[in-house]
């Protein structure tokens, strides 16, 4: 199962891709901007070759992203 797992200024995420179906997932990493140019966003793609695709996301802190199903 795909994991994606961002930390940035801008907040946190982990995001998980579940499908039983073949596929493949690719991650472009963002760069912080230079003095006061501006950041450039990563990326996800994800692609399937049939099924349905399940998606969690979780928000927050990195603390809270690391520990939210363990509540």
């Amino acid at each position: 199962m795909p994991v994606q797992f961002v930390v940035s200024d801008a907040g946190t995420h982990l995001a998980f891709h579940d499908n039983s179906w073949d596929g493949r997932v690719t991650l472009a990493e963002g760069e912080e901007g230079a003095g006061s140019g501006h950041d450039r966003p990563g990326t996800s793609e994800v692609r399937m070759t049939g099924g349905p695709l399940r998606c969690w996301v979780v928000v927050g802190t990195p603390r809270a992203c690391c520990t939210a199903g363990l509540r």
